[in-house]
């Protein structure tokens, strides 16, 4: 399944940079100031990629391990979400972070990748951290 949903991307990264490139009575300045461009959406899908790791390696350990639990911010045991709630609490997060880069990156700030990237190296961290831990339990 995983393979599949890799080919669809990468078929499809391909077609739209096909059609991009054929596009007509473009200039090449005209598409430097593009404001979702390749570095862009390479930024914000790592984002999306590594909060996708963060939840799914919390759910792999909670399903691997009877007696694990889920703790919040201050230690504090917290029920155990369903997926779609897990995946609502990181949108609510991740979505208005996509949207502020978005806007710096069209006010011309040049470190509009800084606070995506910090937050995704979070999700990676945090992920690695699930992992690690189920293997060492």
């Amino acid at each position: 399944m995983l393979r599949k949903i890799v080919a669809i991307v990468v078929f499809l990264l391909v077609i739209g940079s096909d059609v991009f490139a054929q596009q007509v009575g473009q200039t090449a300045n005209n598409r430097s100031n593009k404001v979702a461009d390749g570095k862009f959406w390479a930024v914000n899908l790592t984002l999306v990629g590594f909060s996708v790791y963060n939840i799914e390696s919390r759910f792999y350990v909670l399903d691997k391990c009877d007696t694990c639990q889920l703790k919040g911010v201050f230690g504090i045991p917290v029920a155990k979400p369903t997926r779609p709630f897990a995946y609502a609490e990181i949108a609510a997060i991740d979505v208005p972070l996509l949207l502020y880069s978005y806007k710096l990156k069209k006010q011309n700030n040049k470190l509009w990748f800084i606070l995506p990237l910090s937050v995704a190296a979070v999700h990676a961290a945090v992920g690695s951290h699930n992992i690690t831990f189920r293997i060492n339990f």
